[in-house]
């Protein structure tokens, strides 16, 4: 079934058409809030409440929108970063040093990233840094815009990011320093 008609459906609230979107946009959503928190079951429940804001919004988009993707994952950075605020952990471990490697400007590239070595080591970085990296190198989030969205001060977030590309750069050149030798 093409999208339009799937959107459609499920704005009538069909059941079966609500199930297949949450059966084909589930494995790209699950990397999106993944990169935001900590655990599997935070996701798991982080996702069951994006879907139920997305069906809850589907009257208010067109079927035939050529951006339902990038709506759906807006959707999910938001209710993740969302579920972070109210548990408090915006400002966690903000002295630690972190750093990184040269951002992905894709916003898609949750699905192709999951199972990269170069995520994987994305994933291993600490609160905030994992957050402002992913904001800014994945999403496409300005400083300030990301400043707003976490409650922190503009040299704060470009502080992290440049923390987290230094760490993920070192991560990087150790692991390349393993299986040279």
């Amino acid at each position: 079934m093409d999208l339009a008609s799937l959107i459609r459906l499920c704005q009538k609230e069909d059941r079966k058409a609500q199930e297949e979107l949450v059966l084909r946009f589930a494995p790209f959503l699950f990397p999106v809030c993944r990169s935001y928190l900590r655990d599997s079951e935070e996701v798991k429940d982080v996702l069951q409440d994006v879907f139920v804001s997305i069906f809850k919004n589907i009257h208010q988009i067109d079927p035939d929108i050529d951006n339902f993707k990038g709506w759906i994952r807006k959707i999910a950075v938001n209710q993740s970063l969302q579920v972070l605020r109210r548990m408090g952990r915006k400002n966690e471990l903000l002295t630690e040093d972190y750093a990184g490697v040269t951002p992905v400007q894709t916003p898609g590239v949750y699905s192709s990233l999951e199972h990269s070595d170069t995520f994987q080591l994305v994933m291993t970085l600490k609160y905030p840094y994992r957050q402002v990296f992913c904001l800014y190198a994945i999403d496409g989030f300005s400083h300030k815009e990301i400043a707003i969205k976490l409650d922190l001060k503009e040299g704060t977030v470009r502080s992290a990011y440049h923390r987290a590309k230094e760490k993920l750069k070192s991560m990087v050149l150790k692991k390349n320093e393993l299986q040279t030798s």
